[in-house]
């Protein structure tokens, strides 16, 4: 079961997503204060900070729900991805899982401890999970 940080919706609509048992999820989140001050203190162009806080904005977004502003993965897409998976993925029913990890406030070894943990609950089975292929419910 792959375990992903980014567009999870991308996974879920490639071509031989369906042949997964499941899919697992983990967003690794940062306020945006805080993403700002790390971004200036590793020398990012300044300039270019608007776009990493919309960027994350959408992840939050999408984490929530993958028909957030679907068309931000659609648009000029490979022709063979299936969108439609994520159409009918409802996180109201559960159909969308996604665990979040806040970084605000932790250190990089935090961050590490706690992904490894959800890692461990997600491989052992103890995460929440989707199903887009023939196990799906």
């Amino acid at each position: 079961m792959p375990a992903i940080r980014g567009l999870r919706g991308e996974l879920v609509a490639a071509p031989s997503a369906d042949k997964l048992d499941a899919i697992a999820v983990c967003l690794l989140d940062v306020d945006a204060g805080t993403q700002a001050a790390r971004l200036a203190q590793r020398g990012d162009d300044p300039r270019l900070l608007a776009d990493h806080q919309a960027f994350a904005a959408w992840m939050r977004g999408h984490a929530r729900d993958p028909r957030h502003m679907q068309h931000v993965l659609t648009a000029n897409g490979w022709e063979a991805m299936r969108w439609e998976r994520l159409s009918g993925l409802d996180p109201s029913d559960g159909g969308w899982a996604v665990h979040v990890v806040d970084t605000s406030e932790l250190s990089r070894g935090q961050v590490a401890e706690q992904v490894l943990t959800w890692c461990r609950r997600a491989l052992s089975g103890g995460a929440p999970v989707m199903r887009i292929g023939p196990g799906a419910r």
